[in-house]
């Protein structure tokens, strides 16, 4: 979690300095409802098809000042081994027109996981990730209905890292015969989630 307080204190101090500079203008805000669909999806060593997600984002850009915003997003769904995601965004509008924008962006975020390989009292068992990092690129185009109402359509790609502990020996037990002490290793493992595709409505709320 404290990458995500970084990059998001960064982001946010750097909407700060440009809305001073530019006659303490304050970017608009933004509620959006959105919902994914996930062909096939990975977390962990448990994989699914055919899944979905539904979640709420909440951006601040303001388009006359700059092509840059960022975003806060907390999602649910996925599949069961999931309670939830949540994480922070930056995104550019290539195209900013009066009739649609073309958005390319990228979320880091991360999942909290209830399901997942905790085999800490054999020799050789994995204790997987609880807590994985995910980043997904992604493109957007976001057509304004009214000037406070927008539809978007997503495409992206999501990609995960995980943190494995390998039990390599088990020094003491307690009495009841689970591990007191063990000598183990950390590794990071990458790998590809898959494609998501979504669409949401948003709100201006500022």
């Amino acid at each position: 979690m404290k990458q995500f307080c970084i990059i998001s204190l960064y982001m946010l101090s750097a909407w700060a300095t440009s809305a001073s500079a530019q006659d303490d203008k304050v970017p608009n805000l933004w509620a959006e409802i959105h919902a994914n669909a996930i062909p096939s999806f990975q977390v962990n060593s448990i994989k699914h098809t055919g899944t979905q997600s539904q979640g709420i984002i909440l951006s601040i850009s303001d388009f006359e000042q700059s092509r840059f915003g960022i975003n806060f997003q907390l999602f649910r769904g996925f599949n069961s081994a999931v309670d939830f995601l949540y994480g922070a965004g930056i995104f550019y509008a290539v195209i900013n027109n009066d009739s649609f924008r073309l958005k390319s962006g990228i979320n880091i975020s991360r999942f909290a996981v209830n399901d997942y390989r905790r085999e800490g009292d054999v020799v050789g068992g994995k204790i997987e990730d609880q807590f994985p990092d995910t980043f997904k690129p992604y493109l957007e185009v976001e057509w304004p209905l009214a000037k406070s109402i927008s539809l978007t359509l997503q495409s992206g790609y999501r990609l995960m890292r995980s943190d494995i502990t390998t039990i390599e020996e088990i020094l003491e037990r307690y009495p009841d015969g689970s591990p007191y002490r063990v000598h183990a290793t950390d590794n990071q493992q990458w790998y590809s989630s898959g494609f998501e595709f979504g669409f949401g409505i948003k709100f201006k709320l500022y």
